[in-house]
């Protein structure tokens, strides 16, 4: 008896799918529908690759799992890709550091008052001995020593010559005013929207 139901419950189920499966086909067509479980595995594909990598940056894959959703979070009110995000996050957790949302946003924001890439900054950071780079974005940068002075929009701060001394300016620069919420401006425009 027990089996019975459960054979007319998988029975039940692949019909549910035909259906589903008919009604997709009808809604949009082979070609379309192609397309879309072509995306379908593509994103997938994607966020499996980048649980992989960050498994072994962090360690975990609860913390991967988690880094991931934040980064998906943000992604979605932003004119940031999962990709860009995921991979310069990526970069720097292999180097140690572990971004969080408000590290995210800060970066986020003065990538916008640039108008450059998120990776771009990221680069940049994990490449800190390269003042030209920092030319080339629009924030000046002079090494001294162990010491490097980096000046956006007027304030100029001086910093360890590390990558994390730069990740500090930078999120100090991310919460100035005009710069701070640029990423949710641009976000509202038509360009951030798709």
């Amino acid at each position: 008896e027990l089996v019975k139901r459960q054979n007319q419950q998988f029975d039940g189920l692949g019909n549910t799918i035909k259906s589903v499966r008919n009604q997709l086909v009808a809604a949009f067509g082979i070609s379309e529908l192609k397309e879309h479980i072509e995306k379908i595995f593509e994103l997938t594909a994607t966020w499996q690759k980048y649980t992989a990598a960050l498994t072994v940056s962090l360690v975990s894959q609860k913390k991967a799992s988690d880094a991931l959703n934040m980064l998906q979070k943000y992604a979605d009110v932003t004119n940031f890709t999962l990709d860009e995000l995921a991979d310069t996050f990526t970069k720097f957790a292999n180097r140690g550091m572990v971004l969080g949302t408000e590290n995210m946003v800060r970066l986020g924001d003065v990538a916008n008052a640039l108008q450059k890439p998120f990776k771009d900054l990221g680069e940049a950071i994990l490449d800190i001995n390269n003042t030209e780079r920092w030319n080339e974005l629009g924030i000046k940068a002079k090494t001294n020593g162990d010491k490097v002075s980096l000046t956006f929009k007027g304030v100029t701060l001086e910093v360890d010559r590390t990558e994390q001394g730069v990740l500090r300016a930078i999120t100090a620069f991310g919460a100035l005013n005009g710069v701070q919420g640029q990423t949710a401006l641009q976000a509202q425009q038509l360009g951030g929207q798709y």
